[in-house]
Parts: structure tokens; C-alpha cells; sequence
């Protein structure tokens, strides 16, 4: 079940304290990444368009891709973009940054410094991730 925000109109998987913000088209919040992570950010999306019913939204912050709930972030940092990302599967890899541990899943971080980033391992793991 989902929760719509009645005041920016954005869906949650729970009613939930957020930033009311409006989301931007994203090719504009894409605009705002320097070149590398506009780059790595635009292979990502082109895997995440390939799988359905999911909802991309793009932020002050980044780049949400969602269900229910989030399954994907794309946040820019300085130096990297940060790639986040729900899977199921157990990954272990020097290029996992960060994990979390959610319920039944694990979040996965990856730094992406430019598109040769989104090589054949990562399209593997996010279209794994991404047909749960």
C-alpha cells in the first residue's frame, strides 16, 4: 500500500515525514550533474526504462526510481555520483561501498565516477535487482 502526499503529490510506501518538493522532469535535474555523472546517470536510467512499472522521479537530491518504494537512487556527490540499489541477491564486491539491510533485501552502494562505471557487471546486478 502506498501513501500520496496530499500537499506535492509525490507516493511513499508509508505516510512518512519528506521534503514536500514537487518532482522535476529529469531531464532537468540530469541538467545539474556535471558530465561524468550525467553520463553514468543516463546508462543507469536506460537500464531501469527497460523493466515496467516503474516510476522514475527526479528531486532536489537526485533521481528516485520506485515501486511501492524506492529500488534505486542516483545522488550526486562531489567526486562520484552515488548509485543505491534493493536487491535480494547477496553481492559481494569490492565496488559495494556500503550495504544496508533492510527486511527481506539489502541496499547496495556503489560509487559511479563516469559511465565506463556501468559495465556488464553493475547492467547485471540492476537488472537482477530491478525484476523483483
Amino acid at each position: 500500500m502506498t501513501w500520496t502526499c496530499p500537499r506535492c503529490d509525490r507516493s511513499f510506501g508509508v505516510k512518512r515525514a519528506h521534503v514536500c518538493e514537487p518532482g522535476l522532469p529529469v531531464e532537468v535535474r540530469l541538467e545539474a550533474f556535471d558530465e561524468p555523472q550525467r553520463k553514468a546517470a543516463e546508462k543507469i536510467l536506460a537500464i531501469v526504462r527497460k523493466h515496467r512499472d516503474l516510476i522514475i522521479e527526479a528531486v532536489g537530491v537526485g533521481i528516485f526510481v520506485k515501486r511501492a518504494r524506492n529500488v534505486l537512487e542516483l545522488r550526486p556527490k562531489q567526486r562520484w555520483l552515488d548509485l543505491l540499489f534493493v536487491s535480494t541477491a547477496t553481492i559481494q564486491s569490492r565496488r559495494i561501498v556500503r550495504t544496508y539491510a533492510l527486511a527481506s533485501a539489502t541496499c547496495y552502494v556503489v560509487h559511479l565516477v563516469d559511465e565506463a562505471d556501468v559495465d556488464a557487471e553493475l547492467r547485471r546486478w540492476l537488472s537482477r535487482a530491478l525484476r523483483a
